[in-house]
């Protein structure tokens, strides 16, 4: 994997867990909607593995943000690919 890609899914991974925890809700209660361990959403929160988008889009509505919310994050020109 390339550095601007681990960049990608720890902001985003940051901006998942960010948004979970305001809304109330725990990372076993997220692995339940998505029907998988709580593990995985940890590896997702921490940029050590992405989320496909279907996921992505079941996550948003479980936290009730859209897809969109779940990936506004800001770049700053810190990787070029």
């Amino acid at each position: 994997m390339k550095n601007y890609d681990k960049l990608i899914y720890k902001k985003v991974g940051n901006r998942i867990q960010y948004l979970r925890k305001e809304c109330g809700k725990s990372q076993r209660d997220i692995a339940d909607v998505l029907y998988v361990d709580e593990s995985y959403i940890s590896k997702i929160e921490t940029g050590a593995c992405g989320i496909s988008l279907p996921a992505l889009f079941r996550l948003a509505d479980a936290i009730g943000v859209s897809a969109a919310d779940l990936v506004n994050v800001k770049w700053e020109n810190q990787f070029k690919p």
